[in-house]
């Protein structure tokens, strides 16, 4: 009986233990500073996109071309699509013409299951900036980064090792792109699959 005490002790120390260091972790990672904006995980949705809404999806990106290495080609009016908290899907527009949204309706019919939003940069700039600050902090010693458009915020959330951070906020800064920059730190090297 003793024995199995101490293990059901041992257990549930463990899982407390496990959960203050998530509880760490997450406290780390959704810290702010003055001068960088450092990455919270979104709020997960509610519910699951309708397949309806996930069709509609699909025929926007189908109407991008390809490039010759297969990789998607964006149109400039195009800012990128997320899932928001009640799971419908927000395509992100630049241009604030009705033309622009009319463009896109046809596209994908008379569904309800998505909206549409304006915001300032498309995903061609967003991509742009990711790969101009990449590229900076390779050529300045950070061995570990990776970059994308984080579409609901219109930035680019670029993830670096959290040794390197204060190096990778001076070199944003520099490049002058600190606004469009939301910094996931890591404590280790980054594992790309």
């Amino acid at each position: 009986m003793k024995r199995i005490r101490k293990t059901c002790l041992f257990g549930f120390c463990l899982v407390g233990l496990i959960g203050l260091c998530f509880l760490a972790e997450h406290l780390k990672v959704s810290s702010r500073t003055k001068d960088a904006q450092i990455f919270t995980p979104p709020i997960a949705a509610k519910t699951q996109p309708s397949p309806a809404g996930m069709e509609a999806l699909e025929c926007i990106y189908r109407s991008f071309d390809h490039n010759a290495d297969g990789t998607w080609i964006y149109p400039d009016d195009f800012g990128g699509a997320y899932l928001d908290e009640d799971g419908t899907i927000v395509v992100v527009l630049t241009d604030p013409s009705e033309t622009c949204l009319e463009k896109y309706k046809t596209l994908v019919g008379s569904s309800d299951t998505l909206t549409f939003t304006r915001k300032e940069f498309s995903y061609n700039e967003l991509m742009r900036v990711g790969q101009e600050v990449a590229a900076c902090l390779m050529k300045n010693g950070c061995r570990s980064v990776a970059f994308g458009p984080y579409d609901s915020e219109n930035k680019v959330l670029i993830t670096i090792r959290e040794d390197f951070f204060e190096k990778a906020k001076t070199l944003a800064a520099d490049l002058g792109v600190t606004d469009l920059v939301i910094w996931n730190l890591s404590p280790g090297d980054i594992q790309l699959e």
